[in-house]
């Protein structure tokens, strides 16, 4: 379901994402559903030993909570560096229950055995509220023929970053499977702590990449 309404447009002046060592030069740009299987993903892709490796999943793919109501969520455009290319993004108005889900449906195009990392790309803004307490973060890794099923929890406080660009939240780390084994990899990060008004995350999207 599209978001109603013509998203509004804001420059970023610092500069473009704070994602170490591997440029992102093209950034999905998805006006539409909120869910992200990955027959359907605009992707860049980089040579990894032989192999296509898709580097992010942008805000629209991922299932926010509330994603369509504009009392919590705004959509809006910013402009990145080098390129100034336009991107959208979700902007928190004000919330108490974070939820934000993606899924990476098929691992077959990444390179066996090679490790990756899958991280939230984030800002928050300096009127920030609500962070006290961590978000939650979890990592999930299904293999498609149901043989094993590998769950990964850790915490992280984003209140630290508050006023800081773009920042890289590490949702964890996996092991590529042997391509005739492929699983579903699904990433999400929540804080539930209703009582906490919360506001000035924005989201970028999700970074699938090599760790090293």
């Amino acid at each position: 379901m599209a978001v109603k309404g013509t998203p509004t447009r804001e420059e970023n002046h610092h500069g473009g994402s704070m994602v170490p060592a591997r440029k992102l030069e093209k950034e999905a740009k998805k006006q539409g559903v909120s869910l992200v299987p990955a027959k359907n993903l605009d992707r860049e892709v980089t040579l990894q030993g032989g192999y296509m490796v898709p580097s992010i999943i942008p805000a629209r793919q991922l299932q926010i909570t509330h994603y369509d109501n504009s009392q919590k969520w705004a959509w809006i455009f910013i402009n990145e560096a080098p390129n100034y290319e336009e991107l959208e993004v979700a902007k928190m108005i004000k919330i108490h229950w974070l939820k934000i889900v993606g899924t990476y449906e098929d691992t077959s195009d990444l390179t066996p055995g090679a490790k990756y990392e899958a991280v939230f790309l984030v800002k928050l803004e300096d009127n920030a509220i609500g962070w006290e307490q961590p978000v939650t973060l979890k990592l999930k890794v299904e293999q498609l023929d149901g043989s094993d099923d590998n769950r990964v929890d850790r915490n992280e406080s984003l209140k630290d970053y508050i006023g800081h660009n773009w920042v890289d939240i590490l949702a964890g780390v996996f092991v590529a499977p042997p391509r005739n084994k492929p699983a579903k990899i699904t990433f999400t990060m929540f804080q539930h702590v209703t009582d906490d008004k919360k506001k000035g995350l924005v989201v970028k999207g999700v970074a699938i990449r090599p760790t090293n």
